[in-house]
């Protein structure tokens, strides 16, 4: 009879345990279980000398610096797309060089198109920052995760029509009669390469965290919960990442651009587009290995991120973008120069 009651005894404080361990794992959602549980090995921090990691410590530290890092492309995105807005509110027009000179408005047969992308795109970025706070300061049953649970599976209702939009522009670019005009400026081929790859390789990122969401607390069968939380955390990581690449080469365009200024030899760094995409690339290539390992999580994708890197490799390889620099002056010193015959071959009459 002792035998048995020290058994159910026994028996009883193994069932504590494992609730203490499944309590400790639903104080918070994004918890990595790093707690020591009934027949579970007891996971260590990174370091291993150290006591165990609570899970609600661990899961703050992770969320936060996914916060951090999504906060900076967040805030490259609003910097590369703000001017062309800022410009199109001023004066209902799309620029393509929208500081200072204004002189490549878009076709007005695109310009629906472009007010619908612009308003998911800026949607788009304040549900990315809403999901990155919430995820980074909510904790399990408050406002703010159930806050990020909501606007989370629903916010395909933004990313859909946003990328839908992106690729539309894309596919108008490179059809019918544009063919002709697809060897410089926006309507290069790598140009539209790149915002093709970036939107679908953000569409697919998104579409995997979207996923793995419902699978956070529970797991699958082949990825326990606190792997599921982390690969989701990634996947949403890299969507803001590749959305924000197409910002970067207009805000290279309209820094040279301003930095330029207004005089009668200033110039218009609009017709350099295929160096700003290749730029943009390249800070992509660079970025997200960064990003990556910022939040500790290079080693589990270091190999996609390969893949990446050699079809950009092979990209500027075979399409070989003009990477020069190019001027394109303003009106009035593209007169000037018109007039006493001193044109540079590198210089392009916006006439």
């Amino acid at each position: 009879a002792d035998d048995f009651r020290s058994g159910m005894d026994a028996a009883d404080a193994a069932h504590r345990d494992d609730s203490r361990v499944r309590s400790t794992w639903d104080d918070d959602d994004e918890g990595v279980a790093l707690v020591v549980g009934v027949g579970h090995r007891g996971h260590r921090s990174r370091n291993e000398g150290g006591p165990p990691v609570s899970a609600p410590t661990a899961a703050a530290g992770s969320s936060r610096r996914h916060m951090a890092v999504g906060a900076i492309f967040v805030f490259l995105s609003v910097a590369g797309f703000a001017p062309s807005c800022l410009t199109r509110i001023e004066t209902g027009i799309w620029y393509r060089d929208p500081v200072i000179h204004r002189q490549l408005p878009m076709p007005s047969e695109i310009v629906t198109p472009l007010n619908v992308h612009a308003v998911t795109a800026f949607a788009w970025i304040g549900v990315a920052m809403h999901q990155l706070v919430t995820a980074g300061f909510g904790r399990h049953g408050s406002r703010l995760r159930r806050a990020h649970r909501a606007i989370g599976y629903s916010s395909a209702v933004v990313m859909l029509p946003f990328v839908a939009c992106g690729l539309g522009l894309v596919a108008w670019a490179t059809s019918g009669a544009r063919r002709g005009d697809l060897q410089g400026g926006y309507n290069a081929w790598f140009v539209r390469w790149v915002e093709f790859g970036t939107a679908v390789i953000a569409l697919m990122c998104y579409a995997l965290g979207l996923g793995l969401a419902p699978h956070v607390r529970e797991g699958m069968p082949n990825m326990p919960a606190e792997e599921c939380m982390r690969e989701h955390k990634d996947a949403m990581l890299a969507s803001i990442i590749f959305t924000a690449v197409p910002g970067l080469p207009r805000l290279l365009r309209d820094v040279l651009t301003r930095h330029a200024g207004t005089g009668a030899g200033a110039c218009n760094y609009a017709a350099s587009s295929q160096l700003f995409f290749t730029f943009a690339a390249v800070v992509a290539m660079v970025g997200l290995p960064v990003a990556l390992c910022a939040v500790g999580r290079w080693r589990r994708w270091r190999e996609i991120v390969g893949m990446y890197w050699v079809i950009v490799a092979v990209s500027v390889v075979g399409m070989q973008p003009d990477l020069r620099l190019r001027c394109q002056p303003n009106r009035g010193s593209a007169v000037l120069a018109a007039e006493s015959g001193e044109y540079d071959d590198d210089v392009v009459d916006p006439r």
